[in-house]
């Protein structure tokens, strides 16, 4: 199955946010937490990169998981090409596509750091870390403070047409 992880955040005096080196960079960490519909367990927060390899069978996958519960192994695989930087239209944009395996389903999202903002009047902020869900910057010269609150993330089933 494949599953879209879209993100959103309420952000003022930013007109873009992306994670650094763009929606598909091999460095950017996704901390999230599998569940298995075999037998319902939640793994642990899981680190998956992009970049990461990992022989699972015949193919290359960026992360295995073996459940706790029933003890069926699935697999995780990042597909690049779906992803979007963040705007302020107030829409979920989406971030990464996951195709898991197995039984294994996605949830529980959380951002970290490694996040570029670029301001309303066009300052690049790199590094930004939005492990606490907000982010408070530095005011410009016009008395504005670029600011990310309410940081969301949620895996929706993704349908091919």
């Amino acid at each position: 199955m494949k599953y879209l992880l879209k993100i959103k955040a309420d952000m003022s005096h930013v007109k873009k946010m992306t994670p650094n080196g763009g929606v598909d960079s091999g460095n950017m960490p996704y901390f999230f937490k599998l569940r298995c519909e075999h037998c319902d367990e939640l793994s642990k927060r899981q680190c998956v990169y992009m970049s990461g390899a990992v022989n699972y069978g015949r193919d290359v996958v960026n992360h295995v998981l073996k459940c706790k519960g029933c003890k069926e192994t699935g697999a995780v695989t990042l597909i690049s090409g779906y992803g979007r930087d963040l705007t302020v239209s107030g829409a979920y944009a989406p971030l990464m596509l996951f195709k898991c395996t197995n039984g294994l389903v996605p949830e529980g999202y959380e951002f970290n750091g490694g996040w570029t903002l670029t301001t309303d009047s066009n300052k690049v902020i790199m590094d930004v870390n939005l492990v606490s869900n907000s982010f408070y910057g530095n005011f410009d010269e016009y008395g504005n403070q670029p600011t990310i609150k309410n940081t969301r993330g949620k895996f929706t089933l993704y349908q091919e047409y």
